[in-house]
């Protein structure tokens, strides 16, 4: 695959410039494989919302359904309430592939009203 082009690659470097551009980006990650470093390179990357994200509690994330917690979020760019601009989020007990797997529907925008 590699030769192929199809290696891994450093993507975080456009980051900032999505940001800059509006576009909300979401870093996420569960606890069943830690998502080692996360934190550190969002709070290293030179972006509008650095200062704010460096700040930035790490709250409790719950489904509004039943109000269970089911992991942590950091945002910046937003309401304190809000997905935020620039957001992670760690989901407990979940492995690399749950949003493949998820047992909480995904509500888009729309759903939403946000």
């Amino acid at each position: 695959m590699t030769d192929g082009g199809e290696g891994a690659k450093n993507t975080a470097a456009l980051i900032p410039e999505l940001l800059a551009d509006g576009i909300r980006v979401l870093v996420y990650g569960g606890t069943a494989v830690p998502p080692v470093g996360y934190l550190e390179w969002m709070s290293k990357l030179d972006s509008v919302f650095k200062e704010e994200f460096i700040v930035a509690p790490i709250l409790p994330w719950a489904t509004p359904k039943n109000n269970m917690t089911n992991g942590v979020v950091k945002a910046a760019g937003g309401k304190i309430t809000g997905a935020g601009n620039f957001t992670y989020v760690s989901v407990f007990e979940a492995g690399y592939a749950f949003p493949i797997f998820s047992v909480v529907p995904y509500r888009s925008r729309d759903d939403t009203g946000t």
